[in-house]
């Protein structure tokens, strides 16, 4: 007997050491994986996490980051995560990744012992087999790349390690695992709000594994009573801080054809955990607002199936009723909140445990079968199988972590996989333009505006955005007209939209019309006080006009409002240097080096201050620029640019890369091609 205990422990052992080896394998390249999409205000944008004076109010005030974000969310737990990796990397996205696939790893593990726990007879095997399924599923990809899913592994872990420990609790007495369970249980829902369904699985459980103990009204009573004053001091919490206990002020859609949309949601989910072959972060997904579309129907119907299904099974398989019903009933939440982005594959990370329940009750019954029979061959053919299954499966999630190199790879592949995804187009426009594909970038958004004119209802906010962008697009192209025009129809639609009037500042300083352009950063820093870009322009501004100490004072605040920007750096380090105080400038100027991210982006952000300033060093942060992104047509028109403003002009360089920016689809000034005496300036 002792033997066999230790035989048992070894295994799990083993098993461990295995699920960790795989998972970190499997993951590795997510290490150099940038922050994306919501990365930026939950993390890069949030002075939340960056100042432990304002830890406190991630507690008391329900705010999450420091900018805009969805009202009603409270998630204090997660923040002080983030907290805990800036301190100790700031925005390195390393740690957030190692974290990220750390988390990932336990759950795995709690997969593992939690399977062994509901099997009868603590069969090994296909617990194991289940739990390495469970690491290598592509389906969890976007949950462990995307590190702003801590939410989603965050809340799993703890939603886990609560339901293991109520299993191992004495039913009739609030002994230690008891505690754990409620412990966990609050923690899990100061991470994210889909937990608030664990009482419910916890009933279930009881129902299909301890039914005798329910018999006992008064002691199932005791045993539920504070789980449930939890979850209503939790929604008193809520409607204390928002006023509501969720934003129904601001519903994308009924509840009604939410309900009817998430029928159809879930069926999808099956269909893509069995086949994950068409990923991406951000799908646009059909509206239903009636049983009377086929797909609504037909995903009703499937879904009454596999209740009644649940509900036939409760007394011969209680474990594959547990299976269905976890799954629905960890997906409840979506039917109540009505998400911009009905569909998204982190919200399939904790259902998604019931889909594999039920795959080791079936590995389970195989495994009997090859005991009871002896068959070798069958035994090397389920081997067979499973290895197949788990190596195909690793290698297209090892694609994923190729597809999330950047943000631009990323969004290419959404609008492949979701065509008439407008975000989609708008996100990989903004991609295109960091990269300094600016015609490209033009191109996605024009895309996204018009399949916008074709719709209903139009998204202010994304039109806005659209607008926004294109403005900033023709900016850089230098086509004032164009960018005026697009700024005008933002402004139309909301005028109290600080990035509206921070482009109409670099529109109107571009043209020299200081007045105009430091009157729209006043009233961009008026609309958002934590509007760092416009801080750092209003300093620049300041700076030309000739207003030193205002210039510093502005720049100074900026880097207040973010510390991790590093405009205001260069500009300070600029400053300090020309006022001859060396050491200001060698520290500005290093602190400006650590925050660049070595981006062709960054590199050309940082050749434009330098030539604003009058710089010199312009003419080396463009060519790094052009080195890391050969294409960079901006990047070489700004460089040709500079060199003709040189002293003395360098202009057969600066005819070079003028013509290399035309090759490259940029609009170069005509009066400048004259200049340059290129013939071909039409």
């Amino acid at each position: 007997m002792l033997e066999n205990k230790l035989l048992n422990r070894n295994k799990e052992y083993l098993a461990v050491i295995i699920i960790f080896l795989v998972c970190f394998v499997l993951y590795s390249k997510s290490l150099s994986v940038p922050f994306v999409f919501d990365d930026g205000r939950m993390i890069v944008k949030n002075n939340f996490i960056k100042d432990f004076n304002k830890v406190y109010m991630l507690f008391t005030s329900g705010k999450m980051t420091s900018v805009p974000i969805a009202k009603g969310m409270y998630r204090p737990f997660l923040m002080l995560t983030f907290v805990f990796n800036y301190f100790f990397g700031r925005l390195n996205p390393t740690g957030y990744h190692i974290i990220n696939i750390a988390i990932h790893f336990l759950n795995a593990v709690l997969v593992f012992f939690l399977l062994r726990s509901l099997l009868q007879n603590n069969f090994f095997w296909p617990s194991f087999l289940t739990s390495l399924l469970f690491v290598v599923h592509p389906i969890n990809s976007e949950a462990v790349i995307y590190i702003s899913c801590r939410s989603t592994l965050l809340s799993s872990f703890f939603f886990l390690v609560g339901l293991i420990s109520y299993i191992h609790s004495n039913f009739g007495r609030f002994d230690k695992a008891y505690w754990i369970s409620l412990a966990v249980f609050i923690l899990g829902l100061l991470t994210k709000e889909v937990i608030i369904v664990f009482p419910l699985i916890l009933l279930v459980y009881d129902f299909l594994f301890r039914k005798d103990n329910l018999k006992d009204t008064q002691a199932s009573i005791k045993r539920y009573f504070l789980f449930i004053f939890v979850v209503l001091i939790y929604l008193l919490l809520k409607y204390h801080l928002f006023g509501a206990i969720a934003n129904i002020g601001g519903l994308r859609r009924s509840l009604y054809s939410n309900f009817f949309t998430q029928l159809h949601v879930s069926v999808f989910y099956l269909k893509l955990f069995f086949c994950p072959l068409n990923l991406c972060i951000g799908r646009r997904f059909p509206e239903f607002s009636s049983l009377l579309n086929p797909d609504a129907l037909q995903s009703f119907l499937v879904i009454i199936s596999l209740i009644s299904i649940s509900i036939a099974s409760y007394k011969r398989l209680p474990l594959l009723s547990f299976a269905i019903l976890w799954f629905f009933v960890n997906l409840l939440p979506k039917f109540i909140a009505t998400l911009s982005l009905l569909a998204a594959e982190q919200h399939l990370y904790l259902p998604a445990i019931g889909i594999f329940i039920a795959i080791t009750l079936f590995l389970e019954r195989l495994f009997y079968i090859v005991e009871a029979r002896k068959k070798q061959a069958l035994k090397i053919l389920i081997a067979s199988v499973a290895t197949v299954i788990l190596i195909f499966f690793s290698v297209l999630t090892i694609r994923r972590n190729n597809i999330w190199k950047d943000e631009y790879s990323l969004w290419l592949n959404n609008v492949g996989c979701s065509p008439s995804s407008m975000a989609g187009y708008n996100n990989l426009g903004l991609a295109a333009l960091n990269k300094g594909k600016i015609n490209e970038a033009e191109n996605y958004f024009i895309i996204a505006l018009e399949e916008i004119k074709k719709r209903p209802i139009i998204p202010r906010a994304l039109k806005i955005r659209l607008h926004l962008n294109l403005s900033s697009t023709y900016l850089e192209k230098d086509d004032f007209d164009l960018a005026e025009e697009h700024l005008r129809e933002a402004l139309a639609i909301n005028p109290n939209i600080a990035e509206i009037h921070n482009n109409l500042g670099l529109l109107f300083a571009k043209k020299g019309l200081r007045d105009k352009e430091i009157y729209h950063l006043k009233r961009a820093i008026e609309l958002d006080p934590s509007f760092v870009l416009a801080y750092n322009n209003l300093g620049v501004s300041y700076y030309y006009e000739g207003e030193i100490d205002l210039a510093i004072e502005t720049l100074k605040t900026a880097i207040k409002v973010n510390p991790d920007y590093s405009k205001p750096y260069i500009g300070l380090a600029f400053i300090y240097e020309k006022l001859g105080n060396l050491g200001e400038a060698v520290y500005f100027k290093s602190r400006a080096l650590e925050l660049l991210n070595g981006s062709a982006l960054d590199y050309y952000k940082l050749g434009i201050v330098y030539g604003e300033l009058g710089d010199k060093r312009a003419v080396e942060a463009f060519k790094k620029a052009i080195s890391l992104e050969p294409k960079f047509a901006a990047a070489h028109n700004n460089l040709a640019v500079t060199y003709a403003n040189l002293e003395p002009p360098e202009n057969d360089l600066a005819r070079k890369h003028a013509k290399l920016a035309l090759k490259y689809g940029y609009k170069v000034d005509p009066n400048f091609l004259k200049q340059l005496r290129i013939p071909d300036f039409k």
